[in-house]
């Protein structure tokens, strides 16, 4: 039987859980100002 595929351990599925808690958090953050992270990028360029 092969041995399943262990998500905890790979640096790609960590860096993407990483990314969605950082956008999670810019949303909760950023709420009231109904602004995304794309418009923010822009603005703040």
């Amino acid at each position: 039987m092969a041995k399943s595929y262990n998500f905890v351990e790979a640096p790609g599925h960590q860096i993407r859980r990483a990314h969605q808690l950082a956008v999670a958090i810019f949303m909760d953050e950023t709420a009231a100002f109904d602004v995304t992270p794309v418009q923010f990028a822009i603005l703040n360029a």
